[in-house]
C-alpha cells in the first residue's frame, strides 16, 4: 500500500504495486517536486483568527510551494498551522493580507514565528509531531562576500569586518564619531545637543533639487526655502502655522508682520504700510506717480471681489464707509455707505452718491434700504408710488425689465415668484409678447433656445420638430455623444439608469413608465471588468414587463425571459434566448414576414404562408409508435386548412427512420451517431442486391440464348 510519510507528501509506491502504471505516479511525484520550488498563494477567510495549511497527499497543493503568500482581510492576528506536523520543510512566507495584522506561523506546541503585514520571512518546520516548532531560518545568518541591501534595519548588533556599502539608509542612534565627514547621502542626524557650523568664509547652501532647504524639528518639517524659476520661495510647512517677521524697536521685541497660514496667508502688519512712500500718513498709504497706478482687485475664477467697510455707528443715516475722490486735496465726488433706520438690529442700510460743484459737495442719488432709487430726493418712497425704469421686486409687476427699445413687445422680464415656502426664478418675454423666446448665449453665440411654445433647442434654433431638439452635427466615421448618463460612485449589481415614458388619457394614464434601462451587470472593479447592458421594459395592464434584454456581459439577446443558458459550467455567450409565448400556432396576418417563437420550450419557425415548422427530437404527436431509435428526430409542420382556416393541417415525419430506409436502399451510411446504441448500426444493400441479381439473371439468359 502506498505511503505519504515524506516531507513533500509524495506518493511512495509499495513493493509490487502499480505494475505497468508506476510511471504515472512517478510523473506526478516529479511535478509535485517541481511545485515545491514554486510560488503559491492561499487566501485566509475574512477576519479569521486561525487558519490551517495542510499539504495534500500525492496531489497539487499551494502549501507545498517554497514561497507561500497569504492573502485576505484580517481584523486581528491570525495563527496559521502548517501540517502535517511531521513535515520538516523550508518556506519563504509572505504576509500579503490587508488590515495591518500579524500572521503567526505554527506547527505544533513548539515555537512559532510572527510575520507582520507586508513582510516576508524564511522559516522551517522541524516536523516533531504534536510538539513541532517553527523556526526563523535567518536567525544568526552569516553572509559572506558582497551583500546588497536597499534598507537595513537592525534591531540587534551588526558586526562588519570589511567595507560597508550602503545604497539605502544607515541610522546610528548613538551617534557617529569620525575625524572627517564625507556625506554621499541625504541626511545628518544628531540625537542631542546643538550643531554649530563654523567656517572661515561664507556659508553656501547649494541644493540641486530646486535649491530646497528644509527646516525641521525632530520629525516635523516647519519650513522650506527653495528656488522656483529663480524666484526665492519661503514656505511654512506645518498646517495652519504662520510665518512671523520679528525685530527690535527701541529695545522692545515686536512682530512687524504675521502671515496667517490658517487664513490663506492673510498678512497682518503691526503698524502703517506705505507703498511707494517711506512716510505713510494712514494705515495704508499708496503713492503713485504715473497714470493708471493705484489699487487693482482682480479675480480670475468664478469668484467676486470686495471692499468691506465695517463700523458700529449708533444713529440712522450715519456714514459707514466712503470712497472719496479729491482734486488736489478738495473732495469733488464721493460714494458713501450709510446706516438705515433700524438702529436696534442694525441690519439695513443705503448707498449715497455725491458730486461737487464750486466746492459744494452734495448728495445727488441714493439707493434706499427698500431698493428704491432716489435721484435728487432723500425720501424712501414705496415701490408702488416710485417705480422707475429699473425695479427689482417680488411683486407680479416687479423684477428686472430688459428692453432694446420702447416697445413692450420687445421687453423681457426676470423676477422671483413665490412657490409655497420657496421662490422660483422666472424668466419670460414680458407682457404683450406673443412669439418671443428665451435664448442662452456664450461668446456671443447661441447655445440653447426655449421657444414660446415651450420647445427647447440645444445647439439649434429650429425647435419645430420636437419638444427637445439637439444639433448633432456628424462627420464620417465619428460618434457624436448627444446625451451622456454618468453613474460613477459605489458600484452595485443590478444598478440601472432609465429613460422613462408615460402616456395615456388624462386622469386614466398608467402610473408605471415604459423604460429603456442601461443595466449594470456587476464587476466594475476595473474598467476591463465592467459590463453594462440594456433592458427594454413595456407596460401592459398597468404592469411593467421586461420585454428585451441585451446582456453585455455574455453578448446575449434575451426576449421575454430572464433565463441565462450555460455551456456546462461557463455562461453561454453570443446567442439569442427566446422566452415562452402564450400563443398557439400562427395562422394568419403574415404577408412577407417570418416568425421565430418559443411554444412550450420548443422553437418554431413560421414563414409568411403560416407554416409552423420545426426539426426536433421531441415532437412525435402524429407518430403513435414514437421514436424509431434512441436519437431519432422528426420534421413537424402545421398550417391552416385552406378550406377551413380554423382547422390546422399537420405533418409529422420520423426523419431518422426515413434516412435509415435510404441507407438500406443505397447501401451507404448516412447517419453517424455518438455515444448511442445505434453507433454500430449496419444497413442493408437492397439496390446493390437487386443489381447483382439482375446481372446474374442477365448472365443466365445470355447463356441460355447462346
Amino acid at each position: 500500500m502506498a505511503a505519504y510519510t515524506n516531507d513533500l507528501r509524495l506518493k511512495e509506491i509499495a513493493t509490487g504495486d502499480e505494475s505497468g502504471t508506476w510511471g504515472t505516479s512517478t510523473n506526478t511525484n516529479l511535478e509535485l517536486i517541481a511545485e515545491a520550488f514554486s510560488f503559491g498563494t492561499e487566501a485566509i477567510t475574512t477576519n479569521a483568527d486561525t487558519h490551517a495549511t495542510t499539504i495534500a497527499d500525492g496531489s497539487t497543493d499551494e502549501g507545498r510551494s517554497i514561497y507561500l503568500k497569504y492573502t485576505g482581510t484580517l481584523d486581528s492576528a491570525c495563527t496559521i498551522t502548517l501540517g502535517p506536523n511531521t513535515v520538516s520543510k523550508l518556506w519563504f512566507i509572505e504576509n500579503g493580507t490587508s488590515g495591518s495584522q500579524n500572521i503567526i506561523i505554527s506547527q505544533g506546541s513548539g515555537s512559532n514565528v510572527t510575520i507582520p503585514a507586508g513582510h516576508v520571512k524564511a522559516v522551517y518546520s522541524d516536523g516533531a509531531g504534536s510538539g513541532a516548532a517553527i523556526v526563523d531560518a535567518f536567525t544568526d545568518l552569516n553572509l559572506a562576500g558582497t551583500t546588497t541591501i536597499d534598507v537595513l534595519s537592525a534591531s540587534g548588533n551588526a558586526t562588519i569586518g570589511g567595507t560597508l556599502g550602503v545604497t539605502g539608509a544607515v541610522t546610528a542612534d548613538a551617534g557617529v564619531s569620525i575625524d572627517n565627514i564625507t556625506i554621499d547621502g541625504t541626511e545628518i542626524d544628531l540625537s542631542s545637543g546643538n550643531l554649530t557650523v563654523d567656517v572661515a568664509g561664507n556659508i553656501t547652501l547649494n541644493a540641486d533639487d530646486d535649491g530646497k532647504v528644509f527646516v525641521a524639528d525632530d520629525s516635523v518639517t516647519y519650513g522650506l526655502f527653495e528656488n522656483s524659476s529663480s524666484d526665492f520661495v519661503m514656505e511654512s510647512r506645518v498646517q495652519d502655522k504662520d510665518i512671523l517677521f520679528k525685530g527690535n524697536d527701541g529695545g522692545s521685541g515686536i512682530t512687524a508682520l504675521t502671515l496667517d497660514m490658517s487664513d490663506a496667508g492673510t498678512a497682518v502688519f503691526n503698524n502703517k504700510v506705505g507703498i511707494g512712500t517711506s512716510s505713510p500718513a494712514n494705515n495704508l498709504h499708496i503713492f503713485t506717480d504715473a497714470g493708471d497706478e493705484g489699487i487693482t482687485i482682480k479675480s480670475t475664477g468664478n469668484t467676486s471681489n470686495a471692499i468691506i467697510f465695517d463700523a458700529n455707528r449708533s444713529g440712522a443715516g450715519s456714514s459707514i464707509g466712503e470712497i472719496q475722490s479729491k482734486w488736489n486735496g478738495t473732495t469733488v465726488a464721493m460714494i458713501a455707505s450709510a446706516t438705515g433706520s433700524d438702529t436696534t438690529n442694525k441690519d439695513d442700510g443705503l448707498l449715497i452718491f455725491y458730486t461737487s460743484s464750486a466746492d459744494n459737495i452734495a448728495e445727488k442719488m441714493r439707493v434706499n434700504a427698500s431698493g428704491t432709487v432716489g435721484i435728487g430726493s432723500t425720501v424712501d418712497r414705496s415701490l408702488g408710488t416710485n417705480i422707475t425704469t429699473v425695479v427689482i421686486n417680488g411683486s407680479s409687476g416687479g423684477g428686472l425689465w430688459l428692453s432694446p427699445g420702447d416697445s413692450s413687445a420687445m421687453t423681457s422680464q426676470i423676477y422671483a415668484q413665490a412657490n409655497g415656502s420657496v421662490g422660483d426664478l422666472i424668466i419670460n418675454n414680458g407682457t404683450g409678447v406673443g412669439s418671443g423666446g428665451i435664448i442662452f448665449q456664450t461668446n456671443s453665440s447661441e447655445k440653447v433656445r426655449i421657444a414660446s411654445n415651450g420647445n427647447v433647442g440645444i445647439g439649434t434654433n429650429d425647435t419645430g420638430n420636437a419638444k427637445l431638439v439637439f444639433n448633432g452635427n456628424i462627420s464620417e466615421g465619428a460618434d457624436t455623444a448627444m446625451i451622456d448618463f454618468d453613474g460613477f460612485g459605489t458600484r452595485g449589481d443590478a444598478s440601472s439608469q432609465s429613460i422613462n415614458f408615460r402616456m395615456g388619457r388624462t386622469g386614466f394614464a398608467t402610473d408605471q413608465p415604459a423604460q429603456i434601462k442601461s443595466f449594470f451587470q456587476g464587476g466594475g472593479a476595473t474598467a476591463g471588468q465592467t459590463a453594462i447592458g440594456f433592458k427594454f421594459v413595456t407596460i401592459s395592464e398597468n404592469t411593467q414587463q421586461d420585454q428585451f434584454f441585451i446582456d453585455a456581459a455574455y453578448s446575449r439577446f434575451k426576449f421575454n425571459t430572464s433565463e441565462s443558458p450555460q455551456s456546462n459550467n461557463p455562461q453561454t455567450n453570443n446567442c439569442f434566448v427566446i422566452g415562452p409565448s402564450s400563443s398557439g400556432a400562427v395562422t394568419q396576418a403574415l404577408t412577407n414576414a417570418c416568425v421565430l417563437m418559443n411554444r412550450g420550450g420548443e422553437l418554431f419557425a413560421v414563414d409568411s404562408s403560416h407554416n409552423n415548422t420545426q426539426l426536433t427530437p421531441h415532437n412525435w404527436t402524429l407518430i403513435e409508435e414514437g421514436p424509431s431509435e434512441e436519437l431519432a428526430w422528426t420534421y413537424w409542420s402545421q398550417k391552416p386548412n385552406p378550406d377551413n382556416p380554423d382547422q390546422l393541417q399537420g405533418i409529422n415525419v420520423d426523419m431518422a427512420k426515413v434516412v435509415r430506409k435510404v441507407e438500406d436502399l443505397v447501401g451507404e451510411k448516412l447517419i453517424y451517431t455518438e455515444n448511442s446504441n445505434m453507433d454500430s448500426h449496419t444497413h442493408k444493400t437492397i439496390i446493390s442486391d437487386i443489381q447483382t441479381t439482375l446481372a446474374d439473371l442477365k448472365t443466365r439468359v445470355e447463356a441460355l440464348e447462346g
